[in-house]
């Protein structure tokens, strides 16, 4: 049996990887950033200088934030791969198929260009051209406005904050219907920096799969919150992958 496995998570932003037990304990991690090198070269051999040092030190840990929006498909306890090793990738689904947003993967309206990090604060920039109320969010550049930042005025009870939040949990609400019709899945399981912000993403989701069900799908799929510490769940994820090989 082998004795550790290094997971990597390969993100638009950082690159995350750590080495994990056969119990699914992170015994360390680290990070490098992902678009920084001209050449795949560089980035690998810059990758591989990052994990050789921390097998060596040991050395713990530099997250990051999401900015997109990740899935999977578990089924009887195994992730679902499709026949090419992409299944699952809910994140681009097209939510908006006319006038959507530009995604990063180049098409238009899918699910990550408004239910990311990044789409909130896109969503906040919007919001705050077409309106004329005021909000907490005007005290910040627009474009330095982040999710976070989003967040914490709600908190405050920032009227356009809140809606911003209703807006994206009612697009992801939506989503999920259209995932429970073909799928029927038991639960969805919710992660990341969004799905922290409790009740604020929470209730407009579950408010618009409420009303957007299909009626013999309805109350059959729960929505949960991970209980997996965030910093180590993709490392978590893809170290699992090696366990599975051996």
């Amino acid at each position: 049996m082998k004795p550790y496995v290094v997971g990597i998570d390969i993100g638009g932003t950082n690159t995350v990887f750590g080495i994990v037990d056969a119990r699914g304990n992170v015994i360390a991690s680290s990070s490098i950033k992902t678009g920084k090198h001209p050449e795949v070269k560089d980035y690998i051999a810059e990758l591989k200088t990052a994990l050789d040092t921390l097998l060596e030190n040991n050395d713990a840990v530099d997250k990051i934030a999401g900015i997109g929006v990740g899935s999977g498909i578990v089924v009887n306890g195994q992730l679902v791969y499709g026949h090419d090793g992409f299944a699952g990738e809910l994140g681009h689904v097209t939510v908006k198929p006319n006038n959507g947003r530009i995604c990063g993967c180049g098409r238009t309206g899918c699910l990550e260009a408004y239910c990311s990090a990044t789409g909130v604060a896109r969503t906040a920039r919007e919001f705050l051209e077409i309106r004329t109320d005021p909000s907490r969010l005007r005290e910040i550049p627009v474009e330095d406005i982040t999710s976070k930042d989003v967040y914490d005025a709600a908190m405050l009870g920032d009227k356009i904050a809140k809606e911003i939040f209703e807006y994206t949990g009612e697009i992801m609400g939506r989503a999920f219907c259209n995932f429970v019709c073909f799928s029927s899945p038991e639960a969805i399981v919710l992660f990341g920096g969004l799905a922290r912000s409790g009740d604020l993403l929470m209730k407009p989701i579950k408010e618009a799969m409420d009303r957007y069900m299909l009626n013999i799908f309805k109350g059959k799929t729960k929505l949960l919150l991970s209980e997996l510490k965030e910093g180590d769940a993709a490392i978590l994820g893809a170290s699992a992958l090696g366990w599975e090989a051996r």
